[in-house]
């Protein structure tokens, strides 16, 4: 059976630095010259859209993206040329989750898997710094854009499964949260309840989660992004005992 490297050759090949496409973002069209192999090696989407237009006779013609936001655009670009999610424009490493959440929706719309587990990274370490989970409106809009079997999504449910609980959810707070996901929670709290009963919920999840991070259950991996070597994922199980966000 081949390598990760085997089967994407591309990954291998020497960086071409004089190659660049154009990418205009927003209704605006707010324009941005990157380097083609290095956008295409990060994202299957932007290495189509190259393929495509390196195969016809305008080799110029610009990649649009009319419904996305240039100021993440530029900040999905910083991720993807320097490894680290900085949000503002003086290098701030502010926490704001609707931010984070925004460009992990943009990274895997893109296709990018490097970037969305960086993103799943960096929000760990900051919500576990913070003392902050997310907020049923932050929820809300990430569930409105994300698959079902989105790794964020069930990182979301763990830290409400984790840090909540059903009583606050049962008492009025479900109310502010979308259905689909109290359905995944009362899933993930209905097993953990059940599969050990010589536990607490929150003895099991803290088990559950640590063996969990030891599989990076929050990353997504193919043949090129495989599984974390340390299994680290980037939070701690136990350490987070949080408020709420908005």
């Amino acid at each position: 059976m081949g390598s990760a490297v085997d089967s994407a050759p591309f990954l291998t090949s020497r960086l071409d630095f004089t190659e660049h496409i154009r990418v205009l973002v927003g209704p605006g069209k707010q324009g941005f010259t990157v380097h083609k192999d290095i956008i295409s090696r990060h994202s299957p989407f932007f290495r189509a859209a190259a393929a495509e237009r390196w195969a016809s006779t305008d080799h110029h013609k610009a990649i649009e993206l009319p419904e996305d936001d240039p100021a993440l655009f530029a900040t999905y670009l910083h991720c993807v040329y320097h490894g680290a999610v900085v949000f503002g424009d003086e290098g701030s490493l502010r926490y704001n989750l609707n931010e984070y959440l925004a460009l992990y929706t943009m990274a895997d719309k893109f296709r990018d898997l490097k970037t969305a587990n960086l993103v799943i990274d960096q929000l760990m370490a900051r919500t576990d710094e913070l003392d902050q989970v997310p907020g049923p409106s932050d929820i809300t809009a990430f569930y409105e854009t994300s698959a079902e079997n989105s790794p964020l999504r069930r990182l979301m449910v763990d830290f409400y499964t984790y840090e909540v609980g059903p009583g606050d959810i049962t008492r009025g707070l479900g109310s502010k949260l979308p259905s689909a996901f109290l359905t995944d929670f009362f899933v993930k709290y209905g097993q953990l309840k059940g599969g050990d009963r010589s536990r607490s919920v929150r003895e099991t999840f803290e088990k559950s989660l640590r063996k969990s991070m030891s599989r990076c259950e929050y990353h997504q991996h193919d043949e090129t992004h495989l599984a974390c070597k340390d299994g680290a994922a980037g939070g701690k199980a136990g350490s987070r005992v949080g408020s709420l966000g908005k």
